[in-house]
């Protein structure tokens, strides 16, 4: 019959693969590779399922990798095969295009449906769970097949991007592709729909044991000087994680959530000297950066995880302690904005952790703040301070006023501060401006942002008390804000072209740092400069190149 003579090809399918990728010529195997994806369009007669077979089984022929295998320590073997793959198929643009094709229409078969998807955006179809485990069984024939060459991974991404005929798939594929290989998101038109759509995901990313290992350095906590360093680091590491890939960070909160755990309770003393302050702090500055992401439903139960020791640290170290002040008004700032994206999730939190709110705002002396708004917009039975029955579930929802910003500068009051940093001012006068700024910037970071500007034009001048604050400043800047390292980049690059030591010494004092904050080529072309500084101008980097190397080598550059 018919169905036993197919059910008896496809099981000698195996068989046939075998002795045409072992017996054959190479010619052989070239032609036919070239029949199957030289062509513009897939055939509708080509069967994509044994096109993918056939090319998976060429890359494993063991004439072609006998003796050039890289072997890759502690590698998961789904996503890298465990072998530092070449392209050893070399296919052309083409060519890929046409095997990204045959592994949509595999999936679209799979599923029974040509993706009609009508006007739809592509992001928002939901697929059958069996075509996306289909496509992330390929992808390591995707990935395989344009191993080591940014122009193939370019041409990939475009063509996934504008596929016509499998939108919806091909967009999914995209997903995977991201998660596989995370510089995607540097290659995409649009960045967040990726982002939004990587949320849902739940397969395994070569980040995650990144994320991993920064998180629980950051968390790492203890006594001295040498461990503050490397907290800080860490966490410089990974507010840049959360600005490039917020979703693989997110997916990682509930580790956050428990390595906070367990220290609250300690004394002010052995908090503050075993450096668990920081690590409150550095963790704050990461959710706040995940935002509004994280306010999502769907990542309530992470959120949560990670707010629920941020409150036994309010209630155990900041209600008799002044020392916290600025986290406690940012970490309200922060509550006012989850109220005011998600007044339903937000309430359960808020209305749980009442009373050690309405507590810090007895102690808070501003009559104009947002915790006094958080704690007078939730409303009381008869006028006592219990929690409404109905709120318990979610079935009431805050009212919330707009964020009140207490601590952020206005345009009023900046400008006299700006009129005394512009060109041609009394030297005396702008040290004092910008020792000014040092020591509220260590409270209130967010006011450096309106002094960026004439913070680059100062960090480029010869007077030496100045510049050297101003590439302080520029760095703090840098570390509450690192999305914007991109822009002052430049700036860097053109105080250690300066002719002046002064310009040049205090943007070298800061490399450690920018290395860690900016791309993986720019942190080599700081590098480079900082050696060329080193060897053919006799500046004294010895220390800062030490500490930029260690930072890199330390943790792989993303």
């Amino acid at each position: 019959s018919s169905s036993s003579s197919s059910s008896l090809l496809l099981s000698g399918q195996g068989y046939l693969l075998a002795r045409l990728t072992h017996e054959s010529s190479w010619p052989t195997l070239i032609g036919t590779t070239a029949a199957l994806v030289d062509t513009a369009k897939l055939k509708e007669w080509i069967n994509p399922s044994a096109v993918l077979d056939f090319l998976w089984s060429c890359l494993h022929i063991p004439c072609l990798w006998q003796g050039r295998v890289k072997k890759e320590a502690v590698v998961n073997p789904f996503l890298s095969m465990g072998i530092d793959e070449e392209s050893r198929l070399n296919l052309t643009l083409s060519q890929l295009e046409c095997l990204v094709n045959c592994i949509l229409k595999e999936a679209a078969q799979c599923i029974g449906s040509p993706d009609a998807e009508g006007g739809q955006e592509k992001q928002d179809i939901d697929v059958p769970p069996e075509a996306k485990t289909l496509l992330h069984s390929r992808l390591p024939l995707l990935i395989c097949c344009f191993h080591g060459n940014q122009q193939s991974l370019k041409t990939v991404v475009k063509h996934l991007q504008t596929h016509a005929s499998y939108p919806s798939l091909g967009w999914q594929l995209l997903v995977h592709l991201y998660h596989a290989k995370e510089e995607v998101i540097l290659l995409v038109d649009q960045p967040h729909p990726l982002t939004m759509s990587a949320l849902g995901t739940l397969h395994p990313c070569r980040l995650d044991t990144e994320l991993h290992s920064l998180l629980s350095a950051m968390a790492d906590a203890q006594p001295g000087q040498e461990s503050l360093q490397k907290i800080s680091s860490a966490a410089l590491l990974c507010r840049k994680m959360a600005i490039r890939h917020p979703a693989l960070v997110i997916r990682q909160l509930p580790m956050l959530g428990w390595l906070l755990r367990g220290r609250a309770h300690l004394t002010p003393g052995e908090f503050r000297n075993r450096n668990h302050k920081h690590v409150f702090v550095n963790a704050f500055v990461l959710l706040d950066l995940l935002q509004p992401l994280i306010f999502q439903d769907s990542q309530s139960e992470a959120l949560e995880s990670c707010l629920e020791p941020f409150f036994e640290f309010l209630k155990k170290q900041c209600l008799e302690s002044k020392k916290y002040q600025s986290l406690v008004t940012k970490f309200a700032d922060f509550l006012v904005q989850y109220a005011q994206y998600n007044p339903k999730k937000a309430a359960n939190i808020i209305y749980h952790h009442l009373e050690i709110l309405q507590m810090l705002n007895e102690t808070n002396t501003s009559k104009k703040s947002s915790l006094k708004s958080l704690v007078d917009c939730v409303p009381k039975e008869r006028g006592e301070n219990v929690i409404p029955s109905g709120v318990r579930n979610g079935a009431k929802m805050m009212v919330v006023p707009p964020l009140v910003g207490g601590h952020s500068l206005t345009h009023e009051q900046v400008m006299p501060f700006l009129k005394k940093l512009e060109h041609g001012q009394q030297r005396e006068d702008v040290l004092k401006v910008l020792q000014d700024l040092e020591e509220t910037s260590l409270h209130s970071v967010e006011i450096l942002k309106h002094f960026v500007p004439e913070l680059c034009r100062i960090a480029m001048e010869p007077e030496a008390m100045s510049c050297k604050l101003a590439h302080s400043l520029l760095l703090r800047h840098l570390k509450q804000s690192p999305q914007t390292v991109d822009d002052l980049l430049p700036t860097f690059m053109t105080c250690l072209k300066s002719q002046d030591p002064n310009v040049v010494m205090a943007t070298v004092a800061n490399i450690p740092d920018l290395v860690l904050l900016c791309k993986a080529q720019d942190a080599g072309q700081l590098l480079s400069k900082l050696f060329d500084l080193a060897t053919n101008f006799s500046y004294n980097c010895s220390p800062e190149l030490l500490k930029a190397v260690e930072a890199c080598t330390s943790h792989s550059l993303r």
